[in-house]
């Protein structure tokens, strides 16, 4: 579903080039959920980024569903997102628009007329459990209650993979939990590819059947969770597990 080949992004400032991606490979499988891992700075969110192009990457290949979208034209690349869902930690809602026109907005991007636009926003509200609130406003909305409406924006155009970056890190624990399990029965339902960036690992050990971990923008390990989680062969592994350790409370994330 995702490959990714010898991709590298450079953040040229005043004081001098700062190196963010180094000649990332990685491949996710379709239908899975696949987690990214490092300290802040990593370069975890650029990756990402750049799997949509938000950021344009220096080099390397990013293929998507076998079409390279780096290669793509301005149109080609707006139709290529459509496939390309992403929610993000602050929500980016629209604070003038209500529930209903916060999802509808990326089916008023695509032409859609009124009926099909509320056909389909009925459709989402009732998928991420909002069909009581379509009229309310997103200050009106609790944290988790904002997310699912970002979810469903995210859903919107019937996207194949869905991009999370840092999406429950502004959720309590208990909260974040129900976020999380919205997406695994998404996941298993529309059959959806979810790429995970976090710095909880709690959440790559509980939701994600693969995952790697970044520092200084390359990728030190790659692998199934459950043996990462066992046996970390990498410094930076062994580091952020031990730390994971001591912070992780499961009252708070089971509750």
């Amino acid at each position: 579903m995702i490959r990714v080949e010898k991709l590298s992004k450079i953040y040229r400032t005043s004081l001098g080039s700062v190196p963010a991606l180094q000649e990332i490979d990685l491949q996710i499988g379709a239908g899975e959920i696949f987690g990214i891992a490092g300290y802040s700075g990593a370069g975890k969110s650029t990756f990402l980024r750049c799997l949509n192009r938000l950021e344009e990457a220096d080099s390397g290949r990013i293929v998507i569903d076998g079409e390279d979208i780096r290669l793509l034209n301005r149109h080609d690349l707006a139709q290529a997102r459509r496939r390309i869902g992403m929610i993000f930690q602050h929500f980016n809602l629209l604070d003038s628009r209500n529930v209903a026109d916060n999802i509808a907005f990326p089916l008023e991007l695509a032409g859609q007329n009124y009926a099909q636009r509320r056909a389909r926003v009925e459709e989402l509200a009732s998928l991420v459990g909002l069909s009581d609130k379509l009229l309310s406003r997103p200050s009106q909305l609790s944290g988790g209650q904002k997310q699912r409406v970002g979810i469903a924006r995210a859903l919107a155009l019937g996207p194949r993979v869905l991009l999370c970056d840092e999406a429950t890190s502004a959720l309590d624990p208990p909260t974040a939990l129900q976020i999380l399990e919205l997406l695994q029965d998404l996941n298993q339902r529309l059959g959806l590819t979810i790429v995970l960036v976090t710095h909880q690992l709690e959440i790559i050990r509980g939701f994600c059947s693969q995952m790697a971990l970044l520092d200084q923008g390359r990728i030190v390990e790659r692998g199934p969770t459950a043996r990462i989680f066992r046996s970390p062969e990498s410094l930076i592994g062994k580091k952020l597990l031990d730390v994971g350790q001591k912070l992780f409370r499961p009252a708070e994330v089971m509750a």
